[in-house]
């Protein structure tokens, strides 16, 4: 049957279209439609149907169980229309794989059971399962290939235990299942609801005679209203809402609808009473147990009761559904991570708040510093924790009125309705209070900071808001060497606590490579580079296994090939980051030796920055002093022989004369 599947002025697809930022699609206009849907067949080819628009790859096949409870019918189909194909499968399955109908006693155990989940289940045994293993393996692994088919998902109609059939979706690749899982779950799941409901109404048509027994066994609740007062209520209706027959039959409907909804009710109430077209199937609250609020969904028809005209009611409890709704609403309009608004909802706002009324409109346009950096070396949870405390420290200055919001992957944005540019800088200063806060923990958070202000209802607040973004990037440039210097610090800080590096390892190898370097008259630029590369010049081994780090005694060989590597992510960590990119090519070098020997390169003499020469020669020559863990010390003139047994083979034999003066001096 041809369905219409527009809502408004949308098609689903179109609905299940993200928009550029990402966001939730409008499920709650989606449900509407399917609920407009008078009949089985319709629903079962809305779900095929868009199923297939969402996943826009291999085949969709929809099911329904018939009254009778034993037989499993075929309803819809997409994705079979190439004829060849299909042609090709039946010759190799010597019959239409696509009968119309299957005993469910026929069924493979694995398939039936998958049918019984509202979630999507990958069947196990793939083709072979879905054929209920009448054919051998290798004519399904074949008819597999032949329709391009790797995985095979099915989820249910499945409502309050009651299976109602399912739909089955065949695929070459799951990721459209892994991106869209939730969406075809809503959708099957609400279908399921609906298809309990009209096969329940079908087979109260069929069996007027066992009427009492049906009514008490559907999962809705069922009552009869008659003169604005009930005289029947089914067990399910007791259920919902935490009472006994008693206390119910003999009073007025009204007397259970929620507060705030029973105006609508009433004009509805008052609608089907004149005659007036309406809906007449909608969405209420009850007063449920304990006088809490419970959301139902209402069909009504005019009936004769007792040969008198009455108004019989099955009502859904959609609590739930309402539930998911709000929660599809709030993903919708809020940062998950942090909680905080996002930009949709930033920008909606910002068209009902820039009125005259409001001004002057402050923005403050805020950067976390260093973020990816702090994502490269210390993993993408401690930036994530990063985030959420720049969240906690922005939502602390902001009033009742203000609105705060995650403007982008590192950046904050807050609106100040009524706020001058002088008070929007002592927001800000009290931001950068809450940040000093910070100093003494692992990571320091950084923030740059900028503001502007609409005065006058001419200006255009697009343009007030670039204007707080350049001035955040010209506060960014402003404290650069502050920042760096904050970076460096974690930098060194994460060292030391993952290896058996010190601070006071590192400024000793900084102070021989400084004297080194001014012995052999490198520029003050080189000088910055080397005091900058003696900290961080091992910073690859934050991501080595800190087991192997202060392992005792001597590394195995896999052990050596791990730490090996990391150069190589020393290297990788400041390509990325700005602050230290200048030193990253020195880092990769620092292990090579001058003979070509080293690692990870190979490669020898001056093809190594000087440098890396510099730290390399120092960094030993501190370790021979210092010892290690697996090392002891070694005497001044045991360091002499050692440097010169090794100039010419692992260090530069030009450094190593001018570096054994400075020692001796």
């Amino acid at each position: 049957m041809k369905t219409d599947n527009k809502i408004g002025d949308y098609s689903f697809s179109e609905l299940l279209k993200n928009d550029s930022n990402g966001h939730m699609p409008n499920m709650t206009e989606i449900l509407k439609k399917l609920n407009r849907i008078e009949d089985v067949d319709s629903i079962c080819s809305f779900v095929c149907d868009n199923v297939k628009k969402i996943i826009d790859q291999g085949y969709v096949i929809v099911t329904f169980i018939e009254a009778d409870e034993t037989t499993l019918v075929l309803k819809s189909m997409k994705g079979f229309e190439d004829s060849g194909l299909i042609n090709s499968a039946i010759r190799i399955l010597g019959r239409d794989p696509r009968g119309t109908k299957t005993t469910i006693k026929d069924m493979a155990e694995d398939e039936l059971a998958s049918f019984q989940s509202g979630r999507l289940e990958l069947l196990p045994g793939g083709m072979y399962s879905l054929l209920a293993r009448k054919y051998p393996k290798a004519v399904c692994t074949v008819l597999e290939k032949l329709l391009k088919i790797n995985f095979i998902y099915t989820i249910g109609f499945t409502h309050h235990s009651r299976h109602l059939g399912g739909v089955t979706i065949l695929l070459d690749s799951k990721t459209a299942i892994e991106k869209n899982a939730s969406i075809i779950e809503t959708l099957v799941n609400q279908a399921a609801i609906y298809l309990s409901r009209k096969k329940t109404e079908k087979e109260l048509q069929e069996n007027v005679e066992k009427y009492r027994t049906l009514v008490e066994k559907v999962n809705e609740a069922i009552l009869i209203v008659q003169d604005g007062i009930f005289v029947f209520a089914n067990s399910k209706t007791f259920e919902i809402m935490g009472m006994v027959e008693e206390d119910f039959v003999g009073k007025s409907f009204m007397d259970f609808v929620w507060p705030e909804d029973r105006e609508m009710v009433a004009a509805n109430y008052a609608k089907r009473i004149t005659g007036e077209t309406f809906d007449g199937n909608y969405d209420f609250r009850i007063i449920g147990t304990g006088g809490s609020p419970v959301w139902v969904f209402m069909s009504v028809a005019l009936i004769q009761y007792k040969d008198r005209p009455a108004t019989l009611l099955m009502i859904t409890d959609i609590t739930e559904r309402k539930k998911s709704e709000q929660e599809i609403l709030r993903l919708s309009f809020h940062d998950q991570l942090t909680e905080l608004y996002n930009r949709r909802f930033f920008e909606e706002e910002l068209k009902r708040l820039d009125t005259k009324r409001q001004l002057p409109l402050s923005f403050i346009m805020g950067d976390l510093n260093g973020l990816k950096l702090i994502n490269d070396v210390f993993g993408h949870t401690e930036g994530d924790s990063l985030l959420v405390k720049t969240a906690e420290i922005l939502k602390k200055v902001c009033r009742f009125d203000d609105m705060l919001a995650r403007w982008g992957g590192d950046e904050f944005v807050l609106l100040l309705p009524k706020t001058s540019a002088q008070d929007s800088e002592e927001i800000v200063a009290r931001i950068k209070k809450g940040c000093r806060k910070t100093a003494s923990q692992k990571i320091p958070l950084s923030l740059s900071l900028g503001t502007a202000t609409k005065e006058i209802s001419v200006q255009n607040v697009q343009a007030i808001i670039i204007d707080a973004e350049s001035n955040m990037y010209r506060n960014k440039l402003a404290q650069k060497e502050s920042i760096s210097s904050s970076v460096i610090f974690a930098l060194e800080q994460a060292l030391c606590e993952k290896s058996n590096e010190t601070k006071e390892h590192i400024d000793k190898v900084r102070d021989l490579a400084l004297r080194l370097g001014k012995s052999v008259r490198l520029n003050a630029s080189q000088l910055d580079e080397i005091s900058l590369l003696a900290s961080l010049h091992d910073i690859g081994k934050v991501a080595i296994a800190e087991t192997i780090l202060t392992k005792e005694g001597k590394l195995t060989k896999k052990e050596w090939d791990v730490v090996k590597r990391h150069p190589e992510i020393g290297f990788n960590i400041a390509s990325s980051s700005p602050q230290i990119a200048h030193i990253a090519k020195a880092i990769l070098a620092c292990h090579e030796n001058f003979d070509g020997s080293g690692y990870p390169l190979g490669i020898a003499g001056e093809s190594i920055p000087i440098i890396s020469r510099i730290i390399l020669i120092s960094d030993a020559y501190d370790v021979m002093t210092r010892g290690r863990l697996y090392k002891d010390p070694m005497s001044r003139a045991d360091e002499i022989k050692e440097l010169k047994r090794c100039s010419g083979v692992q260090f530069d034999p030009v450094l190593v004369e001018k570096f054994i003066e400075i020692i001796s001096k």
